[in-house]
């Protein structure tokens, strides 16, 4: 007894071959996406990629507003001054610092978004009131993140008095 193979024609062949075809293309596209989320997942994300802004604002007794000379401001001894910082981005928080004979007085970490605790809304900007003993000018500059403390800290609404001897 003999056993011939049987022939197919060529659209016989083609439909055969089509759904091998497609699986083998599916199993490539499914192998690479996978890989690539591994990939992917395994690379911590760069600190560079958070960004923040900070905005603050300085009002004399009389409710006018201190211009800023790239980011230094000019205060008069013994005035009063209301110092708001908002703090912008899509960093966890954001601190402000001032820069006074050498110094630096750092605000207490802001949300750069208002968040819900325990204890109600926090807000993502704070106000503190400062006077400082003589006329002086002050650097302010911000950093985003939390800090480990500092000997100087602003609060939110507290009165300071800053004088040469802090």
């Amino acid at each position: 007894m003999t056993v011939t193979p049987e022939r197919l024609n060529d659209s016989e062949f083609l439909k055969k071959m089509t759904v091998g075809i497609l699986v083998t293309v599916l199993y490539m596209v499914l192998l690479t996406s996978v890989t690539w989320v591994w990939f992917v997942a395994s690379v911590p994300p760069r600190v560079d990629r958070t960004s923040h802004e900070i905005a603050v604002c300085v009002t004399d007794s009389n409710g006018d507003e201190l211009m800023s000379d790239e980011g230094k401001y000019s205060f008069l001894g013994g005035e009063s001054y209301k110092v708001t910082v908002t703090a912008h981005g899509n960093a966890p928080a954001a601190y402000c610092i001032f820069e006074y004979k050498g110094k630096e007085y750092r605000s207490t970490p802001i949300p750069t978004s208002p968040r819900i605790s325990d204890d109600g809304l926090i807000p993502s900007s704070i106000s503190f009131n400062v006077v400082f003993e003589e006329s002086t000018k002050v650097t302010v500059r911000s950093r985003a993140g939390d800090f480990d403390g500092s000997e100087y800290l602003f609060e939110n609404g507290r009165d300071y008095t800053v004088s040469e001897d802090d």
